[in-house]
């Protein structure tokens, strides 16, 4: 079996970032629909980038050289956890509020939660990335002697290839949200009319949730 590092043509240190670059690079030669490409090179750049880009894959294979075989897809079942989440977050909140949550539109309260931790979750990558930046930069402007080793810069990348490694789960966390609102596109909820019924006044409406040390608003 060919060594994924080699196929991808990069270092056994190599960053998720690192990685998807050489996959980029090889593959505009390798693919089946360039001039010279092959279906079984572009294949083995696919399957190497795959492998490497799963932390959990990737230490297998750095510790046994064994390739996994691919699990089952629970990407559903993910995005039913997200769903049950959200819908836990807002009935706990009205429910805290002393309201009923039959009189609100529940359908639109989980919509607006899984919203806001998608947009909680792209400023939070926004803002790692600008982090990646400026290490990136600082990286070639340590200099060692000649000969030397430069311990800061290697400081310096290990601290990127955690942050990179963030920003991969964040989105993939991101992906899963977002599947979570394509399930429940369409989705209405039937409130009941207002009325004092021991939970509280209020009529059916609409808010927003967010979750993680957010607000809740219902109006």
């Amino acid at each position: 079996m060919p060594d994924l590092y080699e196929t991808l043509g990069v270092a056994r240190t190599a960053t998720p970032a690192e990685l998807r670059a050489a996959y980029r690079r090889q593959a505009k030669t390798h693919h089946p629909d360039a001039p010279g490409g092959s279906e079984a090179k572009f294949g083995a750049l696919k399957l190497a980038l795959d492998v490497l880009s799963n932390p959990d894959q990737r230490r297998r294979y750095d510790a046994t050289g064994e390739i996994a075989p691919p699990g089952p897809d629970n990407s559903q079942s993910h995005a039913l956890q997200e769903i049950a989440a959200a819908l836990d977050a807002v009935i706990g909140a009205l429910l805290q509020q002393n309201r009923s949550p039959n009189q609100h539109d529940l359908a639109a309260l989980v919509r607006g939660q899984l919203s806001q931790k998608i947009a909680n979750a792209e400023q939070a990558v926004a803002t790692i990335e600008k982090r990646v930046a400026i290490l990136t930069d600082l990286v070639p402007r340590f200099r060692a002697k000649r000969g030397r080793p430069n311990p800061v810069q290697a400081v310096l990348r290990g601290q990127i290839g955690q942050f990179t490694l963030a920003i991969d789960n964040t989105r993939r966390q991101m992906a899963l949200v977002e599947a979570a609102l394509k399930l429940i596109d369409g989705l209405r909820f039937d409130a009941v009319a207002a009325a004092y019924s021991g939970w509280g006044y209020g009529t059916a409406s609409t808010g927003t949730a967010t979750g993680g040390g957010g607000f809740f608003r219902i109006g």
